[in-house]
C-alpha cells in the first residue's frame, strides 16, 4: 500500500514537472538588453525552482529540447536551484550550442544564461 502511494505521488510529480517544463516554451523574457533576453522569475519558473532536487532529472533532460526557449528557461531554473551537480550538463549544452549551425532567436539567451550560472558557481567557490 505504501509503495503504491509513493509510486502514485512520484507519477503525479513527474506529470506536473514535465507539464511545467513544456510551458517554459510559452514564457516571454521580461526585457532584452543588447538583443539578449533578460530572464526573471515567472510563476512557472518559481514552481519548478520550488520543487528543488525533485525537478533536477527532468530539467537536465529538458536541456536536450529542440526549443531554445525551453532550454534557456531550464538553465535559469537549474541555476536558481543551485546544485553544482548540473555543471557537467551545462558544459555539454554549451558545447552543443557553440557548434550549432542553426541559431534561433534564443541562441544567445541560452549561452548568456549558461555563462551566468557557471559564473555563479565560480564566484561561490571563490568566496568559500
Amino acid at each position: 500500500m505504501y509503495m503504491d502511494t509513493m509510486s502514485s505521488f512520484s507519477s503525479k510529480n513527474d506529470t506536473t514537472i514535465n507539464a511545467l517544463i513544456k510551458k517554459l516554451g510559452d514564457q516571454e523574457p521580461g526585457f532584452y538588453s543588447l538583443g539578449t533576453p533578460f530572464l526573471t522569475d515567472t510563476k512557472i519558473t518559481r514552481k519548478l525552482v520550488d520543487m528543488g532536487k525533485i525537478a533536477l532529472p527532468h530539467l537536465i533532460n529538458a536541456l536536450g529540447s529542440e526549443n531554445d526557449k525551453i532550454v534557456m528557461y531550464t538553465i535559469y531554473c537549474l541555476g536558481q536551484i543551485g546544485d553544482k551537480s548540473i555543471l557537467p550538463f551545462l558544459k555539454e549544452t554549451k558545447k552543443k550550442y557553440l557548434t550549432k549551425k542553426n541559431r534561433g532567436e534564443y541562441y544567445f539567451g541560452v549561452l548568456s544564461v549558461i555563462n551566468k550560472v557557471e559564473s555563479y558557481f565560480v564566484d561561490a567557490k571563490k568566496s568559500s
